[in-house]
Formats: structure tokens, C-alpha cells, sequence
């Protein structure tokens, strides 16, 4: 999550809204942005989507069918993207439910596809 954040931030994003369970990396994470991009990172008390143009999911919930949801995607504005990072199952229930409402979605082997020239350059393979 760390990572797709300062990515996000990297590429332009205006403004970076974070949210997580431990307040206390929560708030590590956001000074650590903030050092970075001054003023574009805030920490969320909840998962509040109703201003957001994209939601990530970065946590391992929908590796398994009983997982909870991590974030609802019915409170998402029309248009707003989901990204998941979970990789298999391709489709998670998050991706599922998101997609049925009729928001794109962005499945989690597109970010390992991302990633394939750095691990090839890294490793001297290309």
C-alpha cells in the first residue's frame, strides 16, 4: 500500500486520502508521504469514497471467498475506479460488486504486468 501510495503521488496524483485499521501506521505512513509531497496526504478515520476518482485496495482481504469486504464500492461516485491488488482470484468479490454497479475496475495481475521490467532489469534478464 506504501508503495501504490508514493506511486500515485509520483505520477500527479492532487490529493492522496489513506485509510487503515492501525492508526499507528496509519499515521507513519502519512508523515512519511508528507515529507515527500507536503499538504497532498490525509488519514482517514473510516473508508470514506464519496470524493474519491479512485479506490486501492492494498490488503490481502479477497484472497479467500469469505472475506470481508474492505471497503463498500456502493459509496464510490459514478465513474470512481476500484483497483485490487489481490491476484488470484482474479475477479474478487470486491471487484464483483464494484463492477455491478458499473464502475471500472482494475484487476491485481495488472500491477505485477507493471512491474515485469523492473524485476528482468534487476535481475539482468532483459
Amino acid at each position: 500500500g506504501s508503495a501504490i501510495a508514493a506511486a500515485l503521488l509520483a505520477a500527479g496524483v492532487d490529493r492522496l486520502s489513506a485509510y487503515d485499521t492501525d492508526t499507528a501506521r496509519l499515521g507513519a505512513l502519512v508523515a512519511r508521504l508528507d515529507a515527500h509531497w507536503p499538504g497532498r496526504v490525509r488519514a482517514l478515520d473510516g473508508p470514506h469514497l464519496r470524493d474519491v476518482d479512485i479506490a486501492v485496495n492494498a490488503t490481502p482481504l479477497g484472497l479467500r471467498p469469505d472475506d470481508p469486504l474492505p471497503f463498500s464500492p456502493d459509496g464510490l461516485p459514478p465513474g470512481g475506479v476500484v483497483a485490487d491488488i489481490v491476484m488470484k482470484p482474479r475477479e474478487t468479490r470486491l471487484l464483483r460488486e464494484a463492477a455491478a454497479l458499473g464502475h471500472p475496475v482494475h484487476h491485481g495481475i495488472h500491477m505485477l504486468e507493471g512491474q515485469l521490467d523492473a524485476y528482468q532489469a534487476f535481475f539482468g534478464l532483459s
